[in-house]
């Protein structure tokens, strides 16, 4: 009998430590759980765009894919082969970066990232409306001025991405990878909206088509063909110089950037120096005003 109430006083007695271990393994899970919840936006935000990208991506290719198989005959002319290869392997490349980019997790890619998702969406609104207003929707304006004008804008708007970013984090390495991030968005909404109007939603006219140069140059017999190489020799050179573009005007950005931060750090540097040089006046002219006073000690005075 006494061994059994000493079990069951022992069970009772062990009891409130197993809560309390309970407990703790408790909060500790909800401490990790509030951590994971709190970095889940970032990730939930990268993984959005990437998706989104990689969407527009699949976009493209399908509508090339569709454009070719609705004309065969663009295969029969000279070279067809070569004009619808090399914008697709343009989007593969961008499909690859976009994976090995959604990879990698750091404070400062995060800041790039967003740069590159906030001026990447604005130029590319832009870069919408001008292929729009190139093809009659929502209303037909075309000429130098207002394609060198939409230009203007969107290289712009790259260089103030890369002067942001530079100037947040202070470093001229992401400055320009947040211009470049910037236009790699923006061209690939841009060559998406562009294959769908010029495919299938305002594709040109043969008849256009016969009065231009460059197809007279190209000896190409078929109209309707040169309009879709046209359409994929676009494509291909925004893909591929937009971030050369973006690369000149991110570095003026940049430079601007190192220029203002040099100048605030040597502003602060005399601003700190003035205020010591202004410290050590006015001990030195206190100074003498203590030095003629008498000390005066607690001890016995030598004086007799």
């Amino acid at each position: 009998m006494h061994e059994d109430d000493n079990l069951r006083t022992a069970s009772w007695v062990r009891l409130p430590e197993n809560i309390r271990k309970k407990r703790f393994n408790i909060s500790t899970e909800c401490l990790f759980a509030v951590q994971n919840h709190s970095a889940s936006p970032t990730l939930i935000r990268r993984s959005s765009l990437g998706i989104a990208l990689l969407t527009l991506i699949a976009a493209s290719l399908g509508m090339a894919v569709i454009a070719v198989l609705r004309y065969p005959s663009f295969l029969l002319q000279p070279g067809a082969r070569l004009f619808c290869f090399e914008p697709v392997c343009a989007l593969l490349i961008y499909a690859v970066g976009i994976v090995l980019v959604s990879r990698t997790h750091s404070p400062q890619r995060d800041a790039i990232l967003n740069a590159g998702m906030l001026f990447g969406a604005l130029t590319g609104i832009l870069e919408v409306v001008n292929i729009g207003m190139e093809i009659g929707i929502p209303f037909f304006m075309t000429g130098p001025r207002a394609a060198l004008g939409f230009m203007l804008v969107v290289f712009t708007l790259w260089g103030v991405a890369a002067y942001r970013t530079t100037r947040s984090l202070g470093s001229a390495g992401a400055g320009l990878l947040a211009a470049v991030s910037s236009a790699c968005i923006c061209m690939l909404i841009a060559v998406t909206v562009g294959f769908a109007g010029q495919f299938f939603l305002a594709p040109p006219d043969p008849a256009q088509i016969l009065t231009w140069a460059e197809y007279r140059r190209s000896g190409w017999t078929d109209p309707r063909a040169f309009g879709l190489a046209n359409t994929f020799e676009s494509g291909l050179t925004h893909l591929v110089v937009a971030p050369i573009v973006a690369t000149l005007f991110g570095g003026l950005g940049t430079f601007i950037a190192r220029l203002k931060n040099s100048k605030s750090t040597s502003d602060g540097a005399e601003a700190d120096g003035a205020g010591a040089r202004g410290k050590m006046e006015v001990e030195a002219e206190v100074a003498p005003r203590t030095t003629g006073k008498k000390q005066f000690s607690c001890g016995p005075s030598n004086e007799r």
